[in-house]
């Protein structure tokens, strides 16, 4: 009868042999991780066993990031291109379309791309910046920002989010979503201070 303790094959170090099971040599083995697992020898000697079980992990663990590495490659090259695509044929016509009101939801799928190009697209365009000139002369008290629609145009000149106006006076973006779409009017108080955050905002870019 062969004797295998003391051999090391892959991971495991076989420590010693123990009670069989269903006929078969079974051996206690010590993994280079620390652990220790109970072995068939055939499972032992056949390759078929090398571990504990922590280098089928750690394979896995590097076959699942590359498979998300390949994909965010992948991602970010066809991302990169519709940028390209729509930068070069479309960007004009799809910053006066937002500005007007036309969702991103509905950009998209007239444009046939992702939501993220175009978040990506109008973020990368920056429409206050690329006209300011223009957006440093708006006479804002002049706007008036509870007229349904105006308060959504205001923001999209100036690139400027829901969540920023939202926190700057002190409400929710869903109460920011609902004075532009006219389902709330009453601005009441917050009024003032939206004027306020955009002129802040106006005098930002003319520094």
């Amino acid at each position: 009868m062969i004797d295998y303790v003391g051999e090391k094959h892959g991971r495991l170090l076989i420590i010693k042999e123990i009670e069989k099971k269903n006929k078969k040599r079974r051996f206690l083995c010590k993994c280079e991780c620390g652990n220790t697992k109970e072995v068939n020898i055939d499972n032992i000697t056949s390759g078929l066993i090398k571990s504990c079980g922590c280098l089928y992990k750690e394979t896995r663990k590097l076959i699942n990031k590359g498979r998300r590495l390949s994909t965010k490659e992948s991602n970010e090259r066809s991302l990169n291109n519709s940028r390209r695509k729509i930068k070069t044929e479309s960007i004009s016509t799809i910053k006066d379309l937002y500005i007007n009101g036309m969702s991103t939801k509905d950009l998209a799928t007239e444009y046939s791309v992702s939501l993220d190009t175009i978040y990506n697209c109008i973020n990368e365009v920056s429409f206050a910046s690329k006209q300011q000139p223009i957006v440093t002369q708006i006479a804002l008290r002049e706007i008036d920002i509870t007229i349904p629609n105006n308060l959504k145009k205001v923001r999209r000149i100036f690139g400027v989010r829901h969540r920023q106006l939202a926190e700057y006076i002190g409400v929710t973006r869903q109460l920011v979503s609902a004075w532009e779409t006219g389902k709330n009017k009453s601005l009441g108080k917050h009024k003032e201070l939206i004027y306020e955050f955009f002129e802040d905002v106006q005098n930002k870019m003319k520094v």
